[in-house]
């Protein structure tokens, strides 16, 4: 596919190419050094400090249903019932 845009457009791609390697490098190198000065705190929450703003049940109900296999053993399974 480059040999349809010539020489010169491969060489643009590849300035290209390099120019976002060495920016994703200095990115990468950045946050590796923020991430080294992280501090870790221990905090130890209060009862006052924490509020409780919802509060809920789910129910999925189901049947379960025994039955003789074709071995005839007795089987069993769990069908929806909504």
């Amino acid at each position: 596919m480059l040999g349809i845009f010539g020489r010169r457009s491969s060489r643009c791609l590849s300035t290209a190419a390099r120019k976002r390697r060495l920016t994703t490098k200095a990115l990468a190198d950045e946050w590796t050094d923020v991430a080294e000065e992280v501090e870790v705190y221990s905090l130890k929450p209060r009862r006052k400090d924490v509020k409780v703003e919802l509060v809920t049940l789910a129910w999925a109900p189901f049947w379960e249903i025994s039955y003789g296999s074709a071995r005839g053993k007795v089987a069993h399974s769990r069908v929806a019932a909504y």
